[in-house]
C-alpha cells in the first residue's frame, strides 16, 4: 500500500532491519527518508532523530556499578530478539563500560521479544538456576516489564539491580513497586515531533535539514 501511494515522503522506525531493508529498495531514490528510533548502517536518510545507543549503554554500565549490592556477582544482559542496530549499540556500549570490572563478569542472554511470558520466564528461570550470584540485569529494551515480572514472584533476599528501557505503563508500573531501578527514556514523542517537523521542511519549505 506505502510503495502505490505515491510518497512525498516516509518517516520511519527501521526496528527490523531486514524486511525494511526490502522495502527501501524499492522506494524512488530522491524519495525524503527520515529515520527516527533506530539506524540501518548503510542507508543515508536526509535526517536520523534518535538515542546515541551506544552511550546510552555505557550510560546503564555507570548507573549498574554504582547501584549494585553484591561485592561480585553476575550482571546479565537480556538481549531482546530479533536485534536490531541499535539493540546491539546499546550491549556494546554496556559491554565497554563494565570492562575491568573487578569481581563481576558479564553475560548476554538472548530472549526472543515475540515469546510469551511464561516461556520468558522459563528462560530466565534457567538461567538463575546456574548463576545464583545474579547481582544486576539490564535489559535492551521495552520489554523490561517481562523481566520484571519474572523477578518479582522470586522471594530472594538480595536486591538485583534491574535497568531498562521506556516509561511504557507496565515498566513505570514496575518501576514505582521498585521492582525496576532505572529506565532509560528515549523521548518518543518528541522523536516523532521531530522527524515529522523535518520532513515537512524538505518537503513543503524546501530547506536544508540537519542530518
Amino acid at each position: 500500500k506505502m510503495l502505490k501511494s505515491n510518497l512525498d515522503g516516509l518517516l520511519a522506525a527501521p526496528v527490523l532491519p531486514k524486511s525494511f531493508g526490502q522495502v527501501l529498495q524499492e522506494l524512488p531514490e530522491d524519495l525524503p527518508v527520515v529515520f527516527f528510533d533506530s539506524y540501518l548502517p548503510g542507508i543515508k536518510p536526509i535526517s536520523f532523530i534518535g538515542q546515541d545507543a551506544f552511550q546510552s549503554g555505557l550510560l546503564a554500565s555507570c548507573l549498574m556499578k554504582q547501584t549494585v549490592r553484591r561485592p561480585k556477582g553476575k550482571i546479565a544482559v537480556i538481549k531482546i530478539l530479533p536485534e536490531d542496530y541499535h539493540i546491539a549499540e546499546r550491549i556494546q556500549g554496556f559491554l565497554q563500560g563494565s570492562i575491568d570490572w573487578p569481581g563481576f563478569e558479564v553475560l548476554v542472554i538472548d530472549i526472543d521479544g515475540n515469546w510469551p511470558l511464561g516461556k520468558t520466564e522459563a528462560e530466565l528461570e534457567a538461567f538463575y538456576r546456574h548463576h545464583q550470584d545474579l547481582a544486576g540485569l539490564f535489559v535492551t529494551n521495552a520489554m523490561t516489564h517481562k523481566v520484571a515480572e519474572w523477578w518479582k514472584k522470586k522471594s530472594v533476599q538480595d536486591k538485583v539491580i534491574l535497568i531498562g528501557y521506556d516509561p511504557i505503563p507496565k515498566n513505570v508500573r514496575l518501576l514505582k513497586e521498585k521492582v525496576i531501578d532505572f529506565l532509560i527514556s528515549q523521548q518518543s514523542e518528541r522523536q516523532g515531533y521531530e522527524g515529522i517537523y523535518s520532513l515537512f521542511r524538505k518537503v513543503v519549505l524546501g530547506e536544508k535539514v540537519r542530518e
